[in-house]
């Protein structure tokens, strides 16, 4: 009896995580393009920063920064004082963590910051400058909150507004690059997306059929156990 429950209970609980299972996306920036006139590039293999957007639970996607591949040029530091992205939906943003020191947010306002020539963008994230800031292996967190918001929303590029670059979906300004670190530049980057499979629709059973079926599943397990002893 004790392992028709325990078949049992796995039997209910694969039902129950089966319906609620739901879509997750994740969305991978990695800022692998120097795109500032007359700016020194950063030093390092690109990317150079990358930011992960993930769905976490409803209205909300956590956001991580990273900053990979800053180097130190004639003991200059590279730092990414600014990120900048945007969002087809309206969000919150609260810290949650990481290395590196964080200043505070330009809150959420469509098309209000300008990211050098590039165009303009919904919100920035900002850290402290030099060496003390943003630097090489720091890391930042961020939970993001709106109303029907998911990783998806930040897939929406700058407005040129009369002017500008090739639009981008992000860009951070990073200082101390070139040779000899006193340089800054503009970084923009590639974007994949990765969304997880949506898992097939659960068909609810017609009333009473839950008994029939746990029966049947019973029986199943009653039949294998005796055709083990023969």
């Amino acid at each position: 009896m004790r392992i028709l429950r325990k078949h049992f209970t796995l039997v209910a609980l694969a039902a129950i995580g089966l319906s609620t299972m739901a879509r997750a996306d994740t969305i991978t920036m990695n800022f692998n393009n120097s795109f500032s006139d007359g700016g020194a590039p950063p030093q390092g293999s690109a990317p150079w920063l990358v930011a992960v957007f993930q769905d976490t639970t409803t209205n909300h996607v956590s956001l991580t920064l990273t900053a990979p591949n800053l180097t130190t040029n004639k003991g200059n530091i590279e730092n990414a004082e600014a990120w900048y992205f945007n969002s087809t939906t309206a969000l919150t943003i609260a810290h949650t963590g990481g290395t590196a020191t964080y200043t505070g947010a330009a809150a959420f306002s469509v098309d209000a910051y300008k990211a050098d020539g590039d165009g303009w963008y919904d919100f920035v994230l900002n850290f402290q400058t030099g060496d003390s800031g943003f630097t090489q292996g720091e890391t930042a967190t961020f939970d993001l909150t709106g109303t029907g918001l998911t990783a998806a929303n930040f897939l929406s590029q700058s407005n040129p507004l009369g002017g500008g670059s090739t639009p981008y979906y992000a860009a951070a300004h990073i200082q101390s690059t070139g040779a000899n670190g006193n340089g800054s530049a503009w970084v923009a980057p590639q974007v994949s997306s990765v969304p997880n499979e949506e898992p097939p629709p659960v068909v609810p059973l017609p009333p009473g059929a839950w008994a029939g079926t746990c029966l049947l599943g019973l029986l199943g397990i009653t039949r294998w156990r005796h055709e083990r002893a023969l």
